[in-house]
C-alpha cells in the first residue's frame, strides 16, 4: 500500500529527462523514512526499522527504474485536449480559485525562514529525549503510541515529554517576533 504512494508520487509529469532513475530515488527517499518510521512504530516488536529502511529503498529504486519518460503521455494528453473559449466576465468569480493569489509575500517568506532558524536552533538546545519525541511527532508523523512503542515508553509518558518540550520551545520563542 505504502509502496503504490511511492509510485504514484513518481509519475509527477514535466520536462522530458527531468526525471532520472537517480533524481526520482533521491526525491522521494525521505517519504520511504517517513513511511518505514510509521509501519515500525506498528509492528517495532516483528522488524527493525533499518529493515524497514531497505525494503522501502529497495522497492524504491525498482520503481524509479521502472519509471517511463512523460514525453509520451504529455504527447497523447495534449492531442486529446480540448480547447474552450470563455470570456473573463462569465469565468471570473471572487470565490474562484483560479484567480486567488497564491504567492507568499516576501516578508512572509523571510520571517518563516527566520522562524524555522529559531525554531531548530532551539530544538538543538533540548535534552535528546525530548528532541526525539518531536521530531517522531511532527517530522515523521507518528502517533503517541507509536513513538511509545519506538522509544519503550507509555504513550502517556510521551505526551508527558511532548508537553514539557513544547512549553520550552514556547518560552524561548516568546520574544522572538519582537
Amino acid at each position: 500500500m505504502y509502496m503504490n504512494k511511492i509510485a504514484a508520487g513518481a509519475h509527477t509529469y514535466g520536462k522530458p529527462g527531468e526525471h532520472s532513475p537517480e533524481r526520482l530515488a533521491r526525491q522521494y527517499m525521505p517519504l520511504v523514512r517517513k513511511i518505514a518510521w510509521h509501519v515500525h512504530g506498528r509492528v517495532s516488536t516483528a522488524i527493525e526499522v533499518e529493515d524497514l529502511l531497505q525494503i522501502g529503498m529497495v522497492a524504491l529504486v525498482e520503481a524509479a527504474n521502472s519509471f517511463e519518460e512523460p514525453a509520451a503521455y504529455r504527447e497523447v494528453a495534449d492531442s486529446v485536449e480540448r480547447v474552450q473559449h470563455t470570456s473573463m466576465d462569465e469565468g471570473y468569480s471572487d470565490q474562484s480559485m483560479w484567480f486567488a493569489d497564491v504567492e507568499d509575500r516576501a516578508d512572509q517568506v523571510l520571517e518563516r525562514e527566520s522562524l524555522k532558524k529559531a525554531l531548530a536552533a532551539c530544538i538543538g538546545e533540548l535534552p535528546q529525549r525530548e528532541a526525539m519525541v518531536l521530531q517522531l511527532y511532527f517530522v515523521e508523523e507518528m502517533n503517541l503510541e507509536e513513538i511509545g512503542q519506538t522509544l519503550d515508553i507509555g504513550a502517556a509518558r510521551v505526551c508527558q515529554i511532548k508537553k514539557a518540550a513544547l512549553d520550552k520551545l514556547r518560552e524561548k520563542l516568546r520574544d522572538w517576533d519582537e
